[in-house]
């Protein structure tokens, strides 16, 4: 015999009884066996000899609380009852399993996400500034970025696109200009000036940590809760 026999019949010999806290009585035991099989380099015949077989020991625990006896189900019963219950726990397992699998998804995005901006807000600065100026010149779109970390530290970086269809929106509708058109020389297509972009990095990873821990405490403590719940449940389940 070793712990897990003796726990099974001792589980066995208790269904027979009006017991609330079965599972408890059963892992306090699970324990003592453990602390016994410690203390006597595993021998098993020790366990037996301090708490007696596990029929004598569940009398002992019957008669010691006055638990009463009860009508037990047909065996093939409490087998069908027993898989149909174990079926529904193991689906219910998967389906929480896979919630969790797709916040660990989100989470790394947003932390993806969160790193990128704190290294861009880094690298930038938090007095970075950004202007852009679009305009249509000889036939070809350019767009002019200008990115200064400090009033004498900017960067320029010059998009050119030649050739294509500008459309621009007025309350008369849609209005088309054809680059390839001589007569549209130079035109301005819109500016920014002076866009803080070191703040609007800090403002956003602060939005992205926030959305981290809120991810954090509404999905992943409430699901792993109760996956945890349903393997203690599953693991008491399966004394019977």
């Amino acid at each position: 015999m070793d712990k897990t026999e003796y726990i099974a019949r001792l589980s066995i010999a208790l269904d027979e009884y009006e017991i609330n806290n079965k599972y408890e009585i059963l892992a306090d035991y699970e324990q003592i066996i453990d602390e016994i099989l410690i203390d006597f380099d595993n021998d098993f015949n020790e366990v037996i000899n301090k708490i007696g077989y596990p029929e004598i020991l569940a009398l002992e625990i019957v008669e010691e609380f006055g638990f009463k006896a009860i009508h037990i189900k047909d065996k093939s019963d409490q087998e069908l009852d027993k898989n149909k219950y174990h079926t529904k726990r193991q689906n219910t397992n998967v389906i929480w399993n896979i919630a969790l699998a797709v916040h660990w998804f989100f989470q790394t995005c947003f932390i993806i996400a969160f790193a990128s901006l704190v290294s861009f807000t880094l690298y930038f600065g938090l007095d970075s500034k950004l202007s852009i100026n679009q305009t249509i010149e000889n036939n070809t779109q350019k767009v002019e970025l200008n990115i200064c970390k400090t009033n004498n530290d900017c960067q320029t970086l010059l998009f050119e696109t030649p050739g294509l269809v500008f459309e621009n929106s007025h309350r008369g509708g849609m209005h088309k200009y054809n680059y390839d058109n001589d007569d549209l020389n130079i035109a301005s297509l819109g500016n920014v000036d002076n866009l803080p972009i070191g703040l609007f990095g800090l403002v956003s990873s602060s939005v992205f940590l926030i959305l981290i821990f809120i991810n954090y405490l509404a999905v992943y403590k409430p699901v792993k809760g109760v996956i945890q719940r349903n393997q203690q449940h599953n693991r008491r389940r399966a004394y019977e």
